[in-house]
This record gives C-alpha cells, structure tokens and sequence, in this order.
C-alpha cells in the first residue's frame, strides 16, 4: 500500500493540534477571571493571581466572610480591643497555692511585692471586668490603662459574682477609656479563632491564639464546680487571669481564670467565663 505523503500527514497532525489548543482555550477562558474594559495588563494579571502571583487567592473570600485575611492576620482585632486591656496590681499577701499538677486556677504573677493580673474595659465610664484570682480580697487595686504613656488609675469593686469568680471595678477616670464590646458567648461553635489578651509573667498587652474546643464545660477546679466554661488552647500562663477571650469579631466572649497544667507548666488546654454570665453583673448596675 502507498504510503501518504508526508506533507498530507504533516497538514491533518497540525489541523488536529488546533482544535485540541482551541478547546482547551474555550475551557480555560470560560473559568479564568476578566479584567474590566480597559484595564491595563496589570490589572489583569492581579485578578488573575490575587495580586500575589500565586494564582487565585482565599483572600477575597475571607473578607466576605469577616475575618482576618492574610495580610492582616489578627492585626485589625488586636488593634481593636487591645486599648481596652488593663493590668490590675494588688499587694502579694499570703493567699492560696494552686496545685502544680491538674486543673488550676491561672493565679497573677508575683513581681516583687505585688500580684498583677489582667482585665477588660468593658465601658467607657470605666467598669473593668476581671476574675476573682486577680484582686483577691482587695477593696481598692490599682489599674494600668493604655496610653502614651500608659496611665495608673485608682479602682474598687462595684460587683462581683463569687461563684462564676466574676469581679465588676470601677476605675476613677474623668475622661471615657477605650473599651471593648461584650459578645454573644453562646453564638461560639467548636473550632472558632480565638485571641486571649492577658499580662503573662508580667509582659503587658501580650496575646496569644488558639480555638475552642468546647462552648459548655463542667469543671472542678481546686475544689470549685464551674459550667459552661469555654475551653481552648489559647495559652495562659501566669498574669494571664482576668484577661479577656475575643473572637474574631473583636468581642469579648469570655474571661480567663484556668488551665489544666503538669508541673506547673501549660499543656494546652485553657479555660475562660463565658461572657454571658458576665452580663448578670451589669445587670446589678441598673438596679
């Protein structure tokens, strides 16, 4: 048989490679992103890789759905509540001694002569929510509230709930301070982001993340039975008390007060007041 010329074999193999370019384009150009009518190239190129260069980016649809981005991190939510954390300082007198191993409260840190803790602004008139753990039997602490420079303000309580370990101050201020809102902790689902602002060991405005782990948790802690405490993983060391739990909203959904630790050492597990409980305080205030 006579075989066709090669050029007839040449012409039908380029045909077919057209047609297999032209539907791989149809393909492609029906998912692939357009610029608008008279973009420029570059404007293009940035629709088409998420202005990263590494191809579409998740970005776009973490900001529709509120939270943070990969450019800003936590930054924004820090940037927001941040202000609104206080430390809260009050004489080292002999108080309890947390177990080393098991679950315990976080106590203040000892710095010298003196225990400092944390605690949250929670309106500008100057009412700071915290933990028992952090003022101890005081009636008159002192508050350190953020600013340039920061400011120690005089504070006494106004309220307390003993058995969620739940204290209200009020701080002596003429002028409104920054606060932070209080969330709906009952809105929390397992796997939320998480931030726990505090003063561990001392170093004010620290923060650090985690997730929730459970929204409703009954515990015993050093001979006391807490419910619907959050836990989470966000750790917690020691000054970490009476700091506030924020979502990725910004909200304050919870107050820090224990860990389960080995040794005197975290291992990842944190547990936090839910900020609901936290309202039956306020409420006192309106009576």
């Amino acid at each position: 048989m006579r075989r066709p010329p090669r050029l007839a074999v040449g012409f039908v193999g380029l045909v077919a490679l057209v047609a297999l370019a032209g539907v791989a384009w149809a393909n492609l150009s029906a998912d692939a992103p357009r610029a608008p009518a008279g973009a420029s190239p570059a404007a293009f190129a940035d629709a088409a890789t998420g202005a990263g260069g590494r191809g579409m980016s998740a970005a776009p649809l973490r900001r529709r759905l509120g939270g943070p981005t990969e450019r800003d991190g936590f930054a924004r939510i820090i940037a927001g509540v941040r202000p609104a954390v206080v430390s809260i300082a009050r004489p080292a007198r002999p108080t309890h001694v947390s177990p080393q191993s098991g679950t315990r409260f976080v106590d203040p840190y000892l710095q010298g002569d003196t225990r400092v803790g944390a605690g949250v602004v929670i309106d500008p008139r100057g009412y700071v929510l915290t933990s028992q753990q952090v003022v101890g039997a005081e009636r008159a602490l002192w508050v350190t509230v953020s600013g340039s420079p920061p400011a120690v303000l005089r504070a006494h309580r106004v309220a307390e709930d003993p058995a969620a370990d739940l204290v209200l101050l009020r701080v002596m201020t003429s002028v409104p301070l920054p606060a932070a809102p209080l969330g709906d902790s009952d809105r929390l689902e397992l796997g939320d982001l998480v931030l726990a602002f505090g003063t561990p060991f001392g170093f004010a405005e620290s923060v650090t993340s985690g997730i929730v782990s459970s929204n409703h948790r009954r515990l015993l802690i050093e001979g006391r039975t807490f419910d619907d405490l959050i836990q989470t993983d966000a750790r917690l060391n020691p000054g970490s008390s009476g700091g506030p739990l924020v979502n990725i909203n910004g909200e304050v959904v919870g107050i820090s007060i224990g860990t389960l630790s080995m040794n005197s050492a975290f291992v990842g597990i944190g547990f936090a007041i839910a900020s609901n409980r936290a309202r039956a305080l306020l409420a006192q205030l309106a009576r």
